[in-house]
């Protein structure tokens, strides 16, 4: 999990010695290198493709659901990570959770969203993290979460709808001079068209909160949920 976001966002994690297997083992796969082309990314969800992985993300679920922050620990590796300057223990992240209630409704999202196997041993999720295209900036680009999403000519719902975007990776773009955005929309570039307005509900970042699951013997155990770089 920390190979790809080094590899794909240049977080240098190798320096850390947060590397648990070599770079070369995960390389850029034929459906990403083609969305990278129609800079479009659609959903999936691999979860169901292994019966351990799907375990793990049904007991996450449930856990979620409850709110039950003692109902992770069987499902964390032993080194599990919930922020770039944690501990790494598994007693931290399970706390993180008490002290951080929020931390649920991401949770829920990045599994209701759908992942896919980075490799045969590693499972990621959302896909917008897992599936994201080499050669983009994964700190410039969002994906668009639906179909037909309007964006607008200024940021707000009245606003003229310049054209509708179904999955496209849009660059983030900075505001026009002299135009007051409102913190939940953001000024973005589609890979054809013009310069817009999205509302952030229908954006989803690469960076943002992303879970990952790595089979550890024969067991399929949480290894991070994490978000930024």
């Amino acid at each position: 999990m920390w190979r790809r976001e080094a590899t794909k966002f240049g977080l240098g994690l190798a320096a850390a010695g947060l590397l648990s297997v070599g770079l070369a083992a995960i390389g850029p796969r034929a459906p990403a290198q083609a969305q990278a082309r129609q800079r479009k990314l659609a959903p999936r969800d691999e979860s169901g493709r292994d019966k351990g992985v799907k375990a793990v993300i049904d007991a996450l679920r449930a856990a979620a659901a409850a709110k039950a922050p003692d109902r992770l620990k069987p499902l964390l590796a032993e080194e599990v990570h919930e922020s770039f300057g944690g501990d790494g223990s598994a007693a931290g992240f399970v706390e993180s959770f008490r002290r951080k209630p929020a931390l649920w409704a991401e949770l829920e999202t990045a599994i209701r969203l759908g992942g896919s196997f980075i490799n045969p041993t590693t499972y990621a999720s959302p896909y917008v993290y897992a599936d994201f295209p080499d050669g983009l900036d994964g700190h410039r680009h969002h994906v668009v979460l639906g179909e037909n999403v309007p964006l607008h000519e200024a940021p707000r719902d009245t606003a003229i709808v310049g054209q509708r975007l179904t999955h496209d990776i849009v660059r983030r773009e900075a505001p026009e001079p002299g135009v007051r955005v409102p913190s939940d929309w953001l000024r973005v570039r589609p890979p054809f068209g013009q310069v817009g307005y999205v509302r952030k509900s229908y954006l989803r970042s690469p960076i943002d909160y992303r879970l990952v699951i790595e089979k550890r013997g024969e067991r399929w155990l949480v290894t991070a949920f994490i978000a930024g770089d």
